[in-house]
């Protein structure tokens, strides 16, 4: 019962909230669009408030605060078509992907390398200007089945490549790579 959209994060320009928003209000003149929940803080935060109140949006774009009860997060990532965040990739899409939620960044997006595990058009989208998210909006409310159909191969990515085993049995194998070429070089 995917029927949302979903930011998360703290609210600062560098994550691109202000085009989301931006492109959100474009699309929606064109299709009803699902509405856009805001979970997060920060300094951002009143700005985004009067960016909704001055726009008349608040039936649309719902702010929620910060939310750090995990069954509560993966509440809204359960029912959310996508998860935006247009300029940062950062902890959100794992948490993302796990939950079968389509990752939508831009492909030069910061990141800590979070965004590699984005396969464009598979387990979500990479795009290369601001303009297209507005394009992207609009394909998520006429194709909600092509995002749910992401969702399915972003939850299967992550439990093939992506879990906390995966990552700590990566660490392990660096660890041991460096101390076996470190003792064969001594």
């Amino acid at each position: 019962n995917r029927d949302i959209l979903l930011f998360v994060g703290t609210l600062y320009k560098e994550k691109g909230i202000d085009s989301l928003l931006e492109h959100y209000l474009r699309a929606s003149q064109y299709r009803k669009m699902p509405p856009l929940h805001i979970i997060g803080g920060g300094d951002g935060n009143d700005a985004v408030k009067k960016w909704i109140e001055s726009h008349n949006q608040a039936d649309s774009i719902i702010m929620h605060g910060p939310i750090y009860d995990e069954d509560r997060l993966a509440a809204f990532f359960q029912r959310s078509l996508a998860c935006i965040s247009p300029g940062q990739a950062g902890l959100s899409v794992l948490k993302a992907l796990g939950y079968g939620t389509p990752f939508i960044t831009m492909r030069n997006a910061i990141t800590g390398g979070e965004r590699l595990n984005i396969q464009d058009g598979v387990n979500g989208v990479l795009y290369d200007k601001e303009s297209d998210l507005e394009t992207i909006l609009i394909d998520i409310s006429e194709n909600k089945q092509k995002y749910i159909e992401m969702g399915q191969r972003a939850r299967e990515y992550y439990l093939n490549c992506r879990t906390p085993k995966h990552m700590v049995d990566g660490l392990l194998k660096a660890i041991s790579y460096c101390t076996h070429h470190e003792s064969t070089s001594n």
